[in-house]
């Protein structure tokens, strides 16, 4: 049955935090500021992209974790901005290239380089300062929407299956689905699954989505900052770009990051703690999607900005597709990324 499938799914709970967390803060010194990706073997794979390729916050959060170990420890970065350049082999370690532009009396510059087979496939340049007092402080305010205890993402997916009226390409795609948040090392909660996976179109270019790491321990020890800026990085490439596919119900379409952005504010605290993340369109046109997103604690503190465009190409379903019904599966490959 649903259920059962669902079950059968989900990796045991043992290993995700721990296998992420090894995977973004221990980087291999190769020399140089160089440092290296490790690898994780091992039956139960941690979701690190699709077979696209790697998953691109991956990339991102490695990619300031490598900046964070060649600046003083009394340096926070406060932004980065990137570049999504070509696909990454899940099979291969990316090495980061670390260049030391500036080092300042307060800022601090960096600019790193993530290579795989002696090409560059992402790059970043992020300012690191030492903290200041404030001296005026402005907030956007979080919106009001569900709590996540309310929501039931699998329980959605779930109904969604069991729907006679669904074609069998449309369950197979919501199965794929599964299989993938089942595998993901992050808890997704959309306040409006019918939108987020574009069932029907959103009468505002906005999505609302409650965030956390899987498995990680309400007991863990208060994060540092920098890791707090590592996992933010991770989680800001999440479903940035869902907003702007919002007003286009069940169609296929190829969907990839171009660029993206990251303002640090507040520190998340406790990964176990659930994040409101919202995406906003601000332009969708001439084949490319420019999206603002927000992520809240739930006290309403403020953690990061975040800015992305992505390229959106909506794809021609051929006449065998037409004929089977899969013109209309969708459910999304917002997120797929570098």
């Amino acid at each position: 049955d649903i259920l059962s499938f669902i079950n059968e799914t989900v990796l045991p709970m043992s290993s995700y935090f721990s296998r992420l967390t090894k995977l973004l803060f221990e980087l291999e010194s190769v020399g140089g500021n160089v440092y290296r990706s490790i690898l994780i073997p091992g039956s139960q794979p941690l979701w690190q992209g699709t077979r696209r390729g790697l998953f691109g916050g991956q990339v991102a959060a490695q990619c300031l974790s490598a900046a964070y170990k060649t600046v003083p420890e009394d340096r926070l970065c406060h932004s980065f901005h990137s570049y999504f350049i070509s696909l990454g082999d899940q099979a291969l370690p990316v090495y980061y290239h670390v260049s030391q532009i500036r080092d300042g009396r307060s800022y601090t510059s960096r600019m790193i380089e993530g290579v795989q087979k002696d090409k560059t496939i992402f790059s970043m340049i992020a300012s690191f300062s030492k903290p200041e007092a404030d001296i005026v402080h402005i907030t956007q305010p979080m919106p009001k929407t569900l709590q996540p205890e309310d929501l039931d993402l699998m329980g959605f997916l779930a109904a969604l299956i069991a729907n006679e009226d669904l074609s069998p390409n449309l369950r197979k795609a919501v199965k794929q689905r599964v299989e993938q948040f089942t595998h993901v090392p992050v808890e997704l909660q959309p306040t409006d699954p019918l939108v987020y996976f574009r069932v029907r179109p959103s009468d505002e270019p906005t999505v609302h989505s409650w965030v956390r790491f899987r498995e990680a321990q309400e007991t863990e020890a208060q994060l540092s900052s920098q890791q707090s800026h590592i996992l933010t990085t991770y989680l800001a490439d999440m479903g940035i770009l869902v907003a702007g596919l919002s007003s286009v119900r069940l169609h296929k379409a190829f969907v990839t990051s171009l660029d993206h952005s990251v303002y640090f504010h507040e520190p998340m605290l406790s990964p176990s703690d659930y994040l409101l993340s919202e995406s906003h369109c601000l332009y969708g046109g001439r084949g490319r999607t420019s999206n603002k997103g927000n992520l809240w604690r739930r006290d309403g503190s403020l953690v990061a900005t975040i800015f992305q465009e992505g390229l959106v190409r909506m794809q021609r379903p051929t006449e065998k597709e037409r004929a089977s019904g899969a013109a209309n599966v969708s459910v999304g490959d917002a997120g797929v990324k570098a």
